[in-house]
């Protein structure tokens, strides 16, 4: 409306709010109802209202209309909060809403995805459909004008191609780097979500849109101020990706050696399966490591879901032994970089995690945050030329690059809310282990009694 007013002089109206809306705007208001901004000699009004003696400027009708009769409330956290904090929340997600097309045409996602995607591309005025066949949404989308969604782990050569020749932007949609609590394996749905208009972070042989930011990155003193903050708030809880269950470090290391946390990976993980490196195993990047470092003190964590069974990527124990001095599963990630001194990977996410850290990081493939200055890399990276600081790296990967999006408040939100949201859901789980524990002997006592 705001727009409108620009246009006209003056509004006439019966009660609508827009009449209130116009005096913020500066407008003469003509009103023939009793609406409740009508009365106070504001307004050009057709009937009276008896009990309104009082003569108020506009200050007062707004402080009056706005800030004591409402309560506010934050709809993440569910607690009061002030006017101020609800409107710069609106103008927030209006800036967010506007990146939105009118149609999105998804394909790839299952069934348990599909719930969770059409709440992240949904806005006000546009629809989200979902297709079995990308090459059918693409054909929709060229009738509707929209944009096709594509979940990054289907496209391929001839999907991109197909697009591109009938004149279709493709979306790569995947997770972000602040996940969730929970493995994708248990189908919890993503806290932040990735829509790459250009390729995607894992498969460095082309262009992706977090190397076009990290390419062309300048951050201000807020800026800095900001992601200095966020790294305090990962490194204070221990944030990772996947926020899972896992046992605290508990184990004594050696002091006099350098220590080295080997990541594994899931082997046909996309980012393996497209790097340019040789070393594209577990083992193969054990064995790198070894002969990289004979004295080093090597510590080899596969992958959860390696682990699990789920996923490929498996060295027996035995093979494992040669090449490193302790085989760790169950045990928290962050925990652990914090007690190591490197980081080897190929192009685990826990490199990036180990870098928020301070942590020395080799990477032998083409994960998004090498190339930069700022690991040790096996590989050259033509593109990335830029050299950049840890803040530069941390604000273009967890601040520009994602989009956070809050379930339970069905809004998009800021990466430090998802944050907050996984430590609340942690004390929760905390607390709801503790009462089933508390709980174990009166009902030892009451089934005792029963079969008694």
């Amino acid at each position: 409306l705001f727009s409108i007013f620009n246009e006209v002089e003056a509004v006439f109206t019966v009660s609508s709010q827009a009449g209130f809306e116009a005096l913020i705007a500066g407008k003469k208001v003509y009103v023939f109802g009793k609406p409740f901004y009508a009365g106070w000699g504001l307004t050009a009004d057709n009937k009276k209202v008896r009990r309104r003696k009082a003569r108020l400027n506009l200050k007062q009708l707004v402080a009056a209309a706005l800030v004591i009769y409402p309560r506010y409330i934050d709809p993440y956290t569910g607690k009061l909060t002030t006017v101020e904090n609800t409107l710069e929340l609106i103008a927030w997600l209006k800036q967010k809403y506007r990146r939105h097309t009118k149609y999105y045409h998804c394909a790839g996602f299952k069934n348990w995805q599909k719930d969770y995607m059409n709440n992240v591309l949904s806005a006000p005025g546009n629809e989200v459909f979902f297709y079995h066949s990308p090459f059918r949404a693409i054909g929709d989308a060229v009738r509707s004008g929209g944009k096709v969604v594509i979940n990054s782990i289907i496209n391929n050569d001839e999907i991109t191609y197909n697009a591109a020749k009938r004149g279709v932007d493709i979306i790569n949609a995947d997770d972000g780097f602040i996940r969730s609590i929970g493995l994708p394996s248990t189908y919890s749905s993503p806290s932040s979500v990735i829509l790459d208009d250009l390729g995607i972070y894992y498969k460095a042989g082309l262009e992706s849109r977090v190397e076009r930011i990290l390419e062309n990155i300048e951050i201000d003193e807020l800026h800095k101020q900001r992601v200095t903050k966020l790294i305090s708030l990962i490194n204070g809880y221990s944030i990772a990706k996947y926020n899972y269950k896992a046992s605290p470090l508990r184990l004594a290391f050696p002091n006099d050696k350098n220590l080295i946390l080997v990541a594994g990976q899931i082997e046909n993980d996309a980012s393996i399966v497209k790097t340019r490196s040789k070393i594209r195993t577990n083992l193969r990047l054990l064995e790198y490591t070894r002969a990289k470092n004979p004295d080093s003190y090597i510590i080899y964590k596969p992958h959860p879901e390696v682990v699990s069974g789920r996923k490929i990527g498996h060295i027996p124990k035995k093979i494992a032994q040669k090449y490193s001095d302790f085989i760790i599963e169950n045990i928290s990630t962050p925990d652990l970089i914090k007690r190591c001194d490197e980081v080897y990977t190929i192009s685990s996410n826990i490199g990036f995690e180990a870098l928020i850290r301070g942590k020395k990081v080799f990477t032998a493939g083409s994960p998004f945050y090498a190339g930069w200055g700022l690991t040790t890399d096996l590989l050259k990276f033509k593109r990335r030329t830029r050299k950049l600081s840890l803040e530069e790296l941390v604000y273009g990967c967890l601040i520009l690059y994602p989009m956070y999006f809050d379930h339970s408040a069905n809004l998009p939100c800021r990466v430090e809310q998802v944050i907050q949201k996984i430590v609340t859901q942690y004390k929760e789980m905390k607390i709801a282990e503790e009462i089933s524990f508390n709980k174990l002997p009166f009902i030892s006592k009451l089934l005792t009694h029963l079969i008694d």
